[in-house]
């Protein structure tokens, strides 16, 4: 059904008493944890009756996961080559280089990269997205990630907020999954001089199959809220 067609009969359907029925989405670990809550929150309550289910996985298993249709829309936040599904920028995540509160860097604004160096730093694995931004970064200053000192390798955004709290080591993350310790005075966030590192968040959906009507009515809702 062309998606003209299917958002008429989505607002037909919407008039008559809201949208009712189960939706997979997929989303990598920002996008999923930090994004996708308040999201799903304010979709449901206009439609009380759907039920929406997220799984977190990383980028290409969402993309894979969109591609084979088990996923109706994703949400990551790095594109990867293919033509059987769409990608449309949602909105950017910032990332920021992360310290505890008593860390002699917190009443810092910003830091130079290769003060990096000597500094015990926690990094997500091989692979993620927020790792290739760093090693992109370090390479632009002659440095390399075998130059630091990487106190812990974990697999998740959850993990390195913790280790920084624990005061572990310092850490490039999302500012979105700081917001609150940065609030509440626990965690404190610099820029790198000269350089700020952002990321695309991407929606995903498939180019040629018909999504249900939740399906491409929760797209829609996304497209209105993504940034301008």
């Amino acid at each position: 059904i062309p998606e003209d067609l299917m958002a008429l009969y989505e607002r037909i359907r919407e008039h008559k008493g809201g949208l009712s029925g189960d939706l997979a989405l997929g989303a990598s670990s920002i996008p999923g944890a930090y994004m996708l809550p308040a999201l799903i929150a304010a979709f449901t309550r206009k439609h009380p009756a759907a039920r929406v289910a997220v799984r977190i996985q990383g980028s290409r298993e969402i993309v894979r996961g969109v591609a084979e249709g088990a996923y109706e829309v994703g949400m990551v936040g790095a594109r990867f080559d293919g033509g059987s599904v769409r990608y449309q920028r949602y909105a950017q995540d910032e990332l920021v280089l992360a310290v505890a509160i008593s860390h002699p860097w917190a009443t810092r604004r910003t830091i130079g990269i290769r003060d990096l160096a000597g500094q015990p730093i926690i990094m997500r694995e091989r692979g993620s997205g927020t790792r290739k931004i760093m090693e992109r970064a370090l390479a632009e200053h002659g440095l390399e990630v075998g130059q630091l000192h990487v106190a812990m390798e974990v697999t998740s955004t959850e993990a390195i907020r913790q280790g920084i709290k624990a005061q572990a080591g310092v850490a490039v993350i999302s500012r979105r999954a700081v917001e609150d310790d940065i609030r509440g005075g626990t965690v404190a966030a610099l820029r790198f001089r000269g350089l700020r590192l952002v990321r695309d968040v991407f929606l995903v959906t498939h180019r040629t199959r018909s999504r249900s009507p939740l399906g491409a009515a929760f797209a829609a809702f996304l497209r209105s809220t993504g940034d301008r």
